[in-house]
């Protein structure tokens, strides 16, 4: 009888063991992801907010801003996110030769980029839709713009499209 006691209290210390841990586990592994994300967000971050970056100047005109560096040819007002001959096509609607349009233009393709990668870390859940709240304003931006409209018609950024459909944004 006293062997048979000294077993089920032996059982019930490795079940118990067993059992605490496994939460021990749980826990690190949920630590263990946040501090995975924080290892992927925090970097793109950063890059968002690179102001060196070509990104910047997308998001300026985003914003409403119009400017003109050194070199752009034509005067300040054309430079505008309204103006939509900066965004044609460059084979169909003729070449582009302006500095200031090629600046506009890759700036562009670097957020609408960027854009496409947040999709794609959305996607394969390295990242989730609460963690897209720092760079939602400049992507509904976007997806309002008819001059974006008009350069994503133009050139493939199914990344960017894909994101906007996970995100439930409908562009204009």
């Amino acid at each position: 009888m006293e062997t048979e006691l000294i077993i089920n209290l032996l059982v019930a210390i490795v079940g118990l063991s067993g059992v605490i841990g496994a939460f021990i586990g749980i826990r690190e592994y949920r630590e263990g992801r946040i501090v995975k994300r924080k290892e992927i967000l925090f970097p793109l971050i950063e890059e968002f907010d690179d102001e060196t970056k070509l990104m910047d100047i997308a998001k300026n005109m985003l914003d409403g801003f119009k400017f003109r560096n050194k070199g752009w040819e034509h005067p300040i007002d054309y430079y505008g996110i309204e103006n939509l001959k900066i965004f044609r096509h460059h084979k169909n609607d003729g070449g582009i030769d302006d500095i200031g349009e090629i600046d506009i233009r890759n700036g562009f393709d670097a957020l609408l980029d960027f854009f496409g990668k947040l999709g794609y870390l959305l996607t394969v859940k390295l990242i989730n839709e609460q963690e897209m709240e720092y760079f939602r304003y400049y992507i509904e931006a976007a997806a309002k713009s008819q001059a974006v409209k008009v350069y994503t018609s133009n050139y493939n950024f199914k990344l960017y499209e894909n994101l906007l459909e996970q995100l439930g944004i409908k562009p204009i």
